[in-house]
């Protein structure tokens, strides 16, 4: 199973900061995945005209979408998306917790999938970010095999450490810089897996049109 993961930034193109739903679609559509987790993605917001960009994605990719809102905006939702090749099951929406008061809100996008349990979310880029991805462990099954994927905002040695005290059996993946997208030196979109092999780490991706983030791509392997 190809696994890609893209903080897509709603679309917005990183020479002049429009929103490009054509330039979204034709990445996604490149991408081959069978399963894609999207973050920051507008559905019907002002700011990128009122276009849904999961529809965009999902008819980029032929994949089935599923919608994670975060919360409401601009007369439309912001949030996160799984889009998968077959039919999900069990879809929950889950929100994670806050420390800030103002902070913005943050939820985990869970569903099973061909036997595996398939997790999403976008922590926040503050020092709430380690408790929300200890948090978002506690929302996923003891055991069997699962995948937690997004951009969680940590650095890896942050994520080994809260894996070491809240995800027993979890252990990410060592994927390149994605972040920023023009010269990538951060690690902060992650994979993480459980029960679940790991057969290929695609190469760094070329510099998309749209977003501050380039996408990950990993080969995993559900039998194994």
């Amino acid at each position: 199973m190809r696994v890609v993961t893209w903080n897509i930034q709603h679309g917005r193109r990183h020479d002049d900061g429009r929103p490009d739903p054509a330039a979204l679609a034709e990445v996604c559509s490149a991408l081959g995945a069978d399963v894609l987790a999207l973050q920051e993605v507008d559905r019907g917001t002002a700011r990128v005209g009122g276009v849904d960009l999961l529809g965009v994605a999902a008819a980029a990719t032929g994949l089935t979408p599923v919608d994670g809102p975060a919360r409401p905006l601009e007369g439309g939702t912001y949030g996160n998306a799984l889009l998968v090749a077959g039919q999900p099951e069990a879809v929950d929406v889950l929100p994670l917790p806050r420390v800030r008061r103002r902070g913005e809100p943050r939820v985990l996008l869970r569903c099973r999938f061909a036997g595996v349990t398939l997790a999403t979310c976008h922590l926040d880029h503050r020092i709430d970010a380690a408790m929300q991805l200890g948090a978002a462990f506690s929302m996923l099954p003891a055991a069997g095999p699962a995948v937690l994927v997004g951009d969680l905002n940590l650095d890896p040695g942050t994520v080994d450490a809260v894996v070491a005290v809240a995800g027993p059996g979890w252990s990410q993946v060592d994927v390149p810089a994605a972040f920023p997208s023009g010269a990538p030196r951060r690690v902060i979109d992650h994979v993480l897996v459980r029960e679940v092999g790991v057969a290929g780490i695609g190469p760094p991706a070329a510099r998309p049109a749209v977003s501050d983030h380039r996408p990950v791509t990993v080969e995993l392997d559900w039998s194994r």
